[in-house]
């Protein structure tokens, strides 16, 4: 006889969502392959936060895909040192984003200066 075990239940929401959310790092001059797929964004946000504190990553970035349909895909969310930014797909400092990192030379001026 099977035991009944709440927690082993699956969401019927889960079953027929159409989008999965893909977690990267960013790192300097980097962009590192998908890490995990979630089916819920939750996880893949919470997942993104924390590695985004992992030594040498800049960003942690999630994507959400939508299944069975080529190159359909948005921005979710990005976090930097464990902060989610106001925008899915740029740093709110305008020098991370999702895809890569800048080097805007107006940055490096006013490094330079200081």
């Amino acid at each position: 006889m099977i035991e009944y075990r709440p927690e082993r239940l699956i969401d019927l929401e889960l079953l027929t969502s159409p989008f999965v959310y893909a977690v990267h790092a960013v790192r300097p001059e980097d962009i590192w392959s998908t890490e995990v797929v979630w089916t819920m964004t939750c996880d893949a946000e919470e997942y993104a936060g924390k590695l985004s504190n992992d030594p040498g990553v800049l960003a942690g970035a999630v994507t959400r895909f939508t299944l069975d349909r080529p190159g359909e895909r948005h921005p979710v969310a990005l976090y930097v040192s464990g902060a989610r930014q106001e925008l899915a797909h740029v740093s709110d400092d305008r020098r991370i984003y999702a895809n890569g990192w800048a080097k805007h030379p107006s940055l490096r001026r006013r490094l330079r200066r200081s």
